[in-house]
């Protein structure tokens, strides 16, 4: 076994001690108890679209349960690039996935943390955020961000802990669809595609 893959592989104690700790210092920030569950990960793997002239990007990486599943449904390594808010979850990430692209910044920033040659050849986002949390205003930044860096037919997947969606998809000129339920996951998840009309 090789280290990059001994580093991703990382024992589920040590991820959940640290994503408790994260969550202990800012749990709105956070918006779970618990990290995903490689259930809910796994078929978020599946709905990614990969091409080799594009980037996938993974807003809130979290402890990488997520990351780690994305590599494996075949998004390469030097095209994921993860964006986290919070400076300890990405000095983890940076040393849990040192051949990814963690980068440490807020969503709403998004066509700038990038380099400008993949602004519009985003293929797909993948977001965590507990964008329920949110304010409205601070949603349709998000949403605004996300849709000018991906490509035209391109796809925002987000995860919730609510049954409906997280997104008010009409307001945001979007079209959603429900793409799967995990209950192996603690609390169960619901996982929305949007894409713009």
């Amino acid at each position: 076994m090789t280290s990059n893959s001994l580093k991703k592989n990382q024992p589920r104690h040590e991820e959940h001690f640290v994503f408790f700790k994260r969550w202990l210092k800012n749990p709105l920030q956070i918006g779970a108890f618990f990290p995903s569950s490689r259930s809910l990960a796994r078929l978020i793997g599946r709905e990614v679209l990969v091409s080799p002239h594009q980037i996938v990007v993974e807003l809130g990486g979290g402890t990488g349960i997520l990351t780690e599943e994305l590599l494996k449904a075949g998004v390469p390594e030097n095209q994921l690039y993860v964006i986290e808010i919070d400076p300890i979850l990405v000095s983890y990430l940076k040393k849990r996935f040192p051949n990814v692209i963690v980068l440490h910044g807020n969503a709403i920033n998004l066509p700038d943390l990038i380099p400008p040659e993949f602004l519009g050849k985003v293929s797909t986002i993948v977001s965590g955020m507990p964008l329920l949390n949110m304010p409205k205003t601070v949603q349709r930044d998000i949403v605004d961000a996300s849709f000018k860096s991906l490509t035209k037919n391109g796809r925002f997947i987000q995860y919730t802990y609510s049954p409906f969606s997280s997104l008010a998809s009409h307001k945001f000129g979007l079209s959603k669809r429900r793409a799967g339920f995990v209950l192996k996951n603690f609390p169960p998840a619901t996982i929305w595609c949007y894409e713009k009309n």
